[in-house]
């Protein structure tokens, strides 16, 4: 599943440095880089949810982190099954 969640992000990411590259216009450029530090920040994210969800923890911060992404969920769904079964 983790390489279902990387590989679209990073393709993001390279296609949003490529972009930068070519960009004269800076108003353009400044998008990019907002769009650019987002996914970093999606990655960070992304990589501290999957280090969660791989391994259980007695950890009260982990528990906190997975019962608040759970309780801002609409309805249970696959994401929320995975964290619980750990």
């Amino acid at each position: 599943m983790a390489h279902e969640l990387r590989n679209p992000l990073a393709s993001i990411a390279l296609n949003l440095e490529l972009h930068l590259d070519d960009e004269a216009d800076r108003l353009h450029r400044d998008v990019l880089r907002a769009s650019l530090a987002s996914c970093d920040r999606m990655t960070t994210i992304l990589d501290e949810f999957l280090a969660d969800v791989r391994a259980p923890s007695t950890d009260p911060a982990v528990e906190q982190r997975i019962d608040a992404l759970c309780a801002s969920l609409d309805e249970p769904t696959f994401l929320e099954r995975l964290l619980r079964r750990r």
